[in-house]
């Protein structure tokens, strides 16, 4: 797989976190466009859609979750690959949407930088998953 030709939608309100995942990302040979709102996702999406191979998402965003926002994204491109991340708090929104720690569409924060690349590698790979919710 060419790393350097996928793209990644980062959306995570926390500063820190978001530019560690950035550098480590870019790094890799990603391009990377950030965002720390759902609102921010939505401007970038629709100005990079074409390009944006990944939506690496926090599910516990501020305004709106991250699994809202995949599935706004979702309802636009089917095929688009989503990766949650999520600490504590949003680890209860994961079970929710019937993710463990063992998900390859998860990953539970602190995490290191190779098990980011690890995931993102794994998701992008052809046969990845996207994000769909059961419907309830």
């Amino acid at each position: 797989m060419s790393q350097g030709s996928k793209t990644i939608l980062l959306i995570d309100d926390e500063a820190p976190m978001r530019e560690f995942v950035c550098r480590t990302l870019r790094g890799a040979g990603y391009w990377v466009l950030e965002g720390e709102s759902y609102d921010d996702a939505l401007a970038l999406y629709e100005a990079h859609s074409k390009e944006i191979d990944l939506l690496l998402v926090d599910a516990a965003l501020p305004d709106k979750n991250g699994f809202e926002l995949a599935r706004t994204l979702g309802q636009i491109r089917p095929d688009l690959k989503v990766l949650f991340t999520s600490g504590d708090v949003g680890s209860q929104l994961c079970r929710y949407y019937g993710m463990s720690s063992t998900d390859v569409r998860f990953l539970k924060k602190p995490f290191l930088a190779i098990e980011l690349i690890e995931r993102v590698r794994c998701v992008l790979t052809p046969g990845g998953r996207s994000f769909r919710k059961a419907s309830s």
